[in-house]
């Protein structure tokens, strides 16, 4: 059986922020823990936002669940603010 949880970096705002999360939920759910969690330190996440594995060419599904990736340890993501992408795109 795999990891239950893994240490990740979090790129958010030019910060990294060293966190453990768990890898048997969802990446919906995943970004709704994040910014709870980070609410609690200060660190406010934007609305709308999706999560990229740096270095790494995947793109995450909103219902898969973060243990279907081959992501662990040491692996880095970060936020990106969809009304970054949208302004982006224009």
């Amino acid at each position: 059986m795999g990891e239950t949880a893994i240490a990740i970096g979090l790129h958010f705002n030019k910060q990294i922020i060293d966190l453990r999360i768990p890898t048997e939920v969802s990446i919906e759910h995943l970004k709704l823990l994040l910014a709870q969690a980070l609410a609690t330190k200060k660190i406010n996440l934007p609305t709308n936002f999706n999560l990229e594995i740096i270095n790494k060419p995947l793109r995450l599904s909103e219902r898969k669940l973060l243990r279907d990736y081959p992501i662990g340890d040491g692996d880095q993501l970060r936020i990106i603010s969809t009304e970054s992408l949208k302004e982006q795109m224009e």
